[in-house]
């Protein structure tokens, strides 16, 4: 099998992630334009309940696989072997623990059923990780990609089919099952033809013990973020109803779509040129970090900015049905700039030895969101769900930053020109967003309000980052 370079890996997983978030994006405006809004709220609860009891089925252990495959790669058949045998027994624990809260719950009976359905996609899902983490190791992410975009084409496929006919949610959820079959399928049929692996379990007890042994050092991250990214749509489920799941999903979707797509892949790439940077010394390390949070500054600060002033035009544009949700869409917007610098400041304290406190950092806001989300939701609801998600980040960004600061040269003085220009430049668009906004289509002011924001930017240099100082450049 051909073992590709980081270029060519790169283009393979960003392309492959681009295509497969619009095509998703477009599947779920497709579902929110369909659906009454307690159907879809029932569906997207069983799903963030499902994947909160996935996290268990991994537990880090993927990741090191990956790494120890890559190291020796004669070995990596029995790695995934020894892995099977572990993930069945973790897999059907998940699955019975899950199944045995949602039946105590009280949730309604049809809800109840999406959760079991769901809770199939944890079970494939358990396997197909790892699956793919062995071609990882082997540097080659051609067929992942392909089969990204050929699973989420299935789902888009069944998603319409199951729409125009019988509208129901527990179809839907089949319809991720036969993609997730679909996925665990092309996987297997790879593993053996390409690599000729064998996939019976074997409980090796070294390997296992062996394997056990690294895992800790990855799980915890892993559960903390798992856990992180579907708590606010958990407790919106059991602490509100199933139109406040809807609601909050319409904000929440285009606000991490904008991050799975931008910095998430960025930062990718980044974090191996990172690690190598801090093995050789010297300023480059500071000098990569303080580029890459200038270029996301640049990106998402006028972005954050133009979706606050539109937020009500984009709502009435593209779900009418959903123009109640224009305060929280407003107020995830402001979350941006945050959630963008973070992957790099989360990235960079992993490349330098410092994954303790990136486990800490995340586990502090973790704990910080499921209560902020627990206290304030009988009495807010979904806006306090939006409140809290970007109050979290903001800590987030604080708590890496402050960790960092011995790695990043530079005083913050440094750095006040550069946010200077942006920030005018961003201001500047601001207002004349809100001034032409009722006069044109959202597009269309979107589009000028870009246009005003890159001709400034121009005019003050701020795309060649002159306004940083040579020692952090």
């Amino acid at each position: 099998m051909i073992a590709y370079t980081v270029s060519k890996n790169t283009v393979f997983l960003t392309g492959a992630s681009v295509v497969q978030k619009i095509l998703s994006f477009g599947y779920f405006w497709y579902l929110t334009a369909n659906l009454p809004k307690t159907d879809l709220g029932a569906y997207l609860f069983a799903l963030s309940f499902a994947t909160l009891f996935g996290s268990a089925t991994d537990l880090g252990i993927t990741p090191v696989l990956i790494r120890e495959a890559a190291r020796r790669p004669e070995e990596g058949n029995r790695y995934l072997r020894a892995i099977i045998s572990m993930k069945l027994v973790l897999s059907v624990l998940a699955v019975a623990v899950a199944a045995g809260i949602i039946s105590l719950s009280g949730r309604p009976p049809e809800v109840r059923h999406l959760v079991y359905a769901a809770l199939g996609l944890v079970f494939l899902d358990a396997f197909t990780l790892s699956f793919w983490g062995i071609f990882k190791a082997a540097r080659n992410l051609r067929y992942e990609s392909i089969a990204t975009i050929l699973v989420q084409l299935v789902i888009l496929a069944g998603g319409v089919i199951v729409v125009q006919t019988s509208r129901s949610t527990l179809h839907l959820v089949f319809t991720l099952m036969a993609a997730s079959l679909v996925n665990f399928t092309l996987a297997v049929i790879l593993l053996r033809r390409v690599l000729g692996f064998r996939l019976l379990p074997a409980w090796d007890r070294p390997t296992v013990l062996a394997l056990l042994r690294l895992v800790p050092a990855f799980a915890l991250s892993l559960l903390f973020v798992k856990i992180y990214n579907v708590a606010d749509t958990v407790l919106l489920g059991y602490l509100s109803d199933s139109e406040a799941v809807a609601n909050y999903a319409i904000p929440a979707k285009v606000v991490t779509s904008l991050q799975q797509v931008i910095p998430a892949t960025f930062a990718a790439v980044l974090f191996p040129v990172f690690a190598q940077a801090y093995r050789a010394g010297g300023p480059r390390l500071s000098q990569l970090f303080t580029r890459a949070c200038a270029y996301l500054a640049i990106l998402s600060i006028p972005m954050s900015l133009g979706l606050v002033a539109l937020a009500p035009q984009v709502l009435e544009r593209v779900w009418p049905a959903y123009l109640e949700v224009a305060p929280a869409f407003s107020v995830m917007a402001l979350a941006l700039p945050f959630m963008f610098l973070a992957f790099p400041t989360g990235y960079l304290l992993n490349a330098t030895d410092r994954q303790s406190r990136n486990t800490l950092n995340r586990g502090i806001i973790m704990v910080a969101a499921v209560t902020g989300n627990a206290l304030l939701i009988p009495r807010f609801g979904y806006l306090a769900s939006a409140a809290v998600f970007t109050a979290s980040n903001i800590v987030l960004l604080g708590l890496d930053w402050y960790a960092a600061r011995d790695i990043i040269r530079g005083r913050w003085r440094d750095y006040v020109p550069l946010a200077g220009k942006i920030l005018v430049a961003s201001l500047a668009m601001l207002a004349v967003t809100i001034a032409v906004r009722s006069s044109f289509d959202v597009f269309a002011t979107a589009a000028i309000g870009g246009g005003v924001y890159a001709g400034i930017c121009a005019a003050l240099r701020v795309w060649r980052l002159r306004a940083l100082p040579p020692e952090t450049v």
